[in-house]
């Protein structure tokens, strides 16, 4: 009980480096999806890229056969699909660019800017191999590192301090004190000084001190916040893993 403010304290620290793990691994989270994010956006503009450049060769195939065996119904939907495609190129374009300024906020990089030409082109593409997970184990990985939930459990153990304390309060005390007297009893500062750095007149006091607490309506009161507390806290902790 006597080193509870330190345990509190050390348990206080603990939760905010889960804290700041807890911050860092969100902004990881977030600009990985945002790396991706953009690959799949310069992937689509890729795509529609090639597909406008078909619909225009075609429209312009059907253009120089129209005195031939292209239609005006077949020139007209060449030029319609040709049209749509470059809607759909502009469309994802936006979306790209859309895409790259979301990842340079979270990369907070100098060099980078929301105003400057300079590009962000990802190099490492999205795998497409088969990956098994085992959902159990992967359940037990995420309640064995999540940080929301070691937060909980330092919570708790910080609770279970303050009950502890609170109880200590509730219960009588004994104490055992002394003290030590040193004085010079004679009339010059010298001989005085003499006989206070060799103890010759020492007084010495050893006592015992018990203190019951009648009622003590107060400490008990505070016996019952702080359990009251652990349980709020750990109904958290269950909550939590539960999500």
């Amino acid at each position: 009980v006597n080193l509870a403010d330190l345990k509190i304290a050390n348990l206080e620290h603990r939760i905010s480096l889960s804290e700041f793990r807890a911050e860092v691994e969100d902004i990881l989270t977030q600009t990985t999806i945002a790396y991706y994010d953009l690959l799949q956006a310069r992937e689509k503009v890729a795509i529609t890229q090639r597909l406008y450049k078909r619909t225009q060769e075609t429209f312009k195939r059907l253009e120089a056969r129209k005195n031939l065996d292209a239609t005006k119904v077949q020139r007209k939907q060449a030029e319609a699909a040709s049209k749509d495609a470059l809607a759909t190129l502009l469309v994802n374009r936006n979306e790209a660019a859309d895409a790259q300024d979301t990842l340079v906020k979270l990369l907070g990089d100098a060099q980078l800017n929301l105003i400057s030409d300079v590009q962000v082109l990802p190099a490492t593409k999205m795998a497409v191999d088969k990956l098994t997970l085992s959902a159990k184990d992967q359940i037990i990985v995420a309640l064995k590192n999540s940080p929301a939930l070691e937060q909980i459990r330092l919570a708790v153990e910080q609770a279970g301090i303050g009950v502890r304390v609170a109880k200590n309060e509730t219960l009588p005390s004994l104490d055992l004190y002394t003290a030590v007297e040193l004085m010079g009893r004679t009339g010059s500062q010298k001989d005085s000084f003499n006989e206070v750095a060799g103890a010759d007149n020492a007084a010495y006091q050893v006592g015992v001190q018990f203190e019951y607490p009648l009622g003590n309506r107060m400490a008990k009161s505070e016996l019952r916040s702080a359990r009251l507390v652990r349980r709020q806290t750990l109904a958290q902790l269950q909550a939590t893993a539960d999500d």
